[in-house]
């Protein structure tokens, strides 16, 4: 039987997916990538502020935390509503 986690934190939710992601990236190859996107929502819709994006770099233990938080900082940093 597994047990269930409940966080009602945002920022220990993330922290917490940020630790696991070296084991969550065995079942999803791509869940970097997707929680670099999800951190950028959660970002963009002002449900964590910017810093606590830029309060990670240079302060993860693995690639991949740093791949998602590279994806979300990029994702961030585009520029809105223009077209190519």
């Amino acid at each position: 039987m597994s047990s269930l986690v409940f966080l009602t934190n945002p920022f220990t939710a993330f922290d917490y997916l940020l630790k696991n992601l070296p084991d969550l990236v065995l079942d999803t190859p791509d869940a970097a990538t997707i929680l670099g996107k999800f951190m950028a929502r959660a970002i963009a819709d002002d449900c964590i502020p910017p810093k606590f994006l830029h309060s990670y770099k240079g302060h993860v233990d693995t690639e991949v935390a740093t791949t998602a938080l590279l994806h979300a900082d990029t994702l961030l940093s585009m520029k809105h509503g223009k077209s190519l």
